[in-house]
């Protein structure tokens, strides 16, 4: 599988998984981790403004993580930070949403059901 990094979009949005996790209502990080993550919520917004189309109304997970291993294949991983209550109907739009997406561009992600 090719790098998720080698698609320019996805590559200049690329940032740390802690910068990804922002809370901005609360001004906290979710996480510490510094390791390389897209921040997809900038992704979506830059995809669709260039297409015509507002962001506002369409859903996305907070960033997108490769991971590679001598022992795995390649595999992507969606995060989407949560910090309060989880409504399980949400998440389930900004998922298929989000596949919509990536197959629009390139075959980016698999997804794998989480729940």
């Amino acid at each position: 599988m090719q790098s998720i990094y080698t698609y320019g979009i996805l590559r200049h949005n690329q940032t740390q998984l802690k910068y990804c996790s922002l809370d901005d209502t609360r001004s906290e990080y979710m996480t510490g981790l510094e390791m390389p993550a897209v921040k997809f919520d900038n992704v979506k917004t830059e995809y669709l403004n260039a297409l015509g189309y507002s962001e506002e109304k369409c859903k996305s997970v907070d960033a997108v993580l490769e991971t590679n291993t001598e022992i795995t294949e390649t595999q992507v991983i969606l995060f989407e930070f949560k910090n309060g209550a989880i409504e399980k109907e949400n998440q389930r739009d900004e998922l298929m949403q989000d596949w919509e997406l990536a197959k629009d561009n390139q075959p980016l992600v698999r997804i794998a059901p989480l729940m």
